[in-house]
């Protein structure tokens, strides 16, 4: 009996030191210092070493200035890639088919967003004459004027042949079927960014017909003409138009081949670079980080008030996207289960649970993201997701295009080099 009670003790011992250890996911009694070293050693076996400078995204934010010269683009907005041969090559070989009778049906719903230059058409036209000779009228592209954009309730910068405003924007830079403008910013010798054959168009007010909302102003007859169609190709949207006119004389009565590659651009949403994305992990299941715990864009606003101590008064609107954790998760005062409308154990916009729209609120006195706090209460446990410098973070700053993991996902198997950019912050990994 005595044997038996000595192994009973040893048995008992070994649970016990189990129980114990960093790797127990659902202790309710683990101190902060234990979650925290339980998750940075969970990250650190998952992902690799750190950048030490590592700031996940958090460094040098804010609400930019809002400065109106040739650095404004790069200042204001996040920057864009451009056009690559290979996928101008997909591109136009998709658009160079034959699609008789098309309608477009894709209708670009964002007000703002990045036009891009992809192709200037090579293909000329012809026409007959009176004796009945066709007769070459030249690349058709090249009578291509303007590249226009509808924005509804506004009378635009575009005149019809009949010298009256349209409520067509024209886009600047992009004229007779190209764009070959290159722009860059630049500081201290540094090159940052190059826009090629870009213009960002901004608070476009909509369009409710998707016939009619992008268009070119035609030389030969001075109409605005609307023959185009929008395809999605690999994830992006482009713009194909077909070249017609109906002027008042033979020249300048061409026909429609119904092949869309005479002029095609590339539409890419806008976001202005004060506006941001937080993702989280919420330390309640250590080890699947999915960072979809909790989503949320956050715009800074900066007032025209100032303290008495001369300091600009500035708040942020908060977008909830999704809530991934099931268990009570504050954005300041704010749980999101709640903003939502669900119980605390209801997974929200992840792939589980249920799916519902967005939510907004407002947080005073708060002007860049790594101010915002972010509270988990674990029991009688309360825990601040915080990011620190060459720490595994429990928080990243991304842009508000970036797409969160589903439920379950990890990070790195939706995004394969974020585990390069663990060891490297300036990788660029989605």
């Amino acid at each position: 009996m005595k044997k038996i009670f000595f192994m009973l003790l040893a048995v008992m011992g070994v649970f016990s030191s189990c129980s114990n250890k960093v790797d127990d996911l659902y202790n309710p009694d683990m101190t902060a210092a234990l979650k925290n070293a339980q998750y940075n050693r969970a990250f650190l076996s998952q992902f690799g070493n750190i950048d030490p400078y590592h700031t996940w995204g958090f460094n040098n934010l804010g609400s930019r200035a809002s400065i109106m010269d040739a650095t404004a683009l790069y200042n204001n907005w996040y920057p864009i890639d451009n056009v690559t041969e290979t996928e101008r090559d997909a591109v136009v070989a998709e658009f160079s088919k034959e699609r008789k009778d098309a309608v477009n049906t894709i209708l670009i719903e964002e007000s703002n967003f990045w036009i891009q230059q992809v192709y200037k058409g090579t293909d000329t036209y012809s026409w007959v004459d009176q004796n009945g000779a066709e007769q070459n009228g030249g690349v058709s592209s090249n009578k291509m004027e303007l590249l226009v954009v509808y924005n509804a309730g506004n009378e635009g910068n575009v005149t019809d042949n009949y010298g009256n405003k349209t409520d067509y924007e024209h886009v600047n830079n992009f004229n007779n079927g190209n764009n070959k403008n290159v722009s860059k910013y630049e500081n201290a010798g540094t090159t940052y960014a190059t826009y090629i054959g870009s213009t960002l168009m901004s608070n476009i007010a909509a369009c409710a017909d998707a016939t009619k909302q992008f268009g070119y102003k035609n030389t030969l007859d001075g109409a605005i003409h609307t023959e185009y169609i929008i395809l999605e190709i690999d994830g992006s949207y482009y713009i194909g138009f077909d070249f017609y006119a109906n002027g008042d004389s033979a020249d300048k009565q061409i026909e429609r081949d119904w092949v869309f590659n005479d002029w095609i651009v590339k539409i890419t949403p806008g976001y202005p670079s004060n506006v941001y994305r937080v993702i989280a992990e919420d330390l309640g299941e250590i080890g699947d980080f999915d960072f979809n715990d909790v989503v949320f864009d956050m715009e800074i606003v900066k007032t025209n008030v100032w303290d008495n101590n001369g300091v600009q008064q500035c708040y942020a609107n908060i977008t909830l996207l999704a809530a991934g954790g099931t268990l009570p998760l504050y954005i300041g005062n704010k749980e999101v289960h709640e903003a939502f409308g669900v119980a605390t154990d209801v997974m929200v916009n992840t792939g589980m649970g249920e799916t519902k729209n967005p939510v907004t609120f407002r947080l005073d006195n708060c002007d860049s993201p790594d101010e915002i706090q972010i509270t988990v209460r674990d029991g009688s446990k309360e825990y601040v997701l915080d990011t620190n410098t060459g720490e595994a973070p429990k928080k990243i700053c991304v842009a508000p295009y970036f797409e969160w993991p589903a439920e379950r996902q990890n990070i790195k198997d939706k995004y394969p080099e974020f585990v390069n950019y663990v060891s490297n912050q300036n990788v660029k990994w989605y």
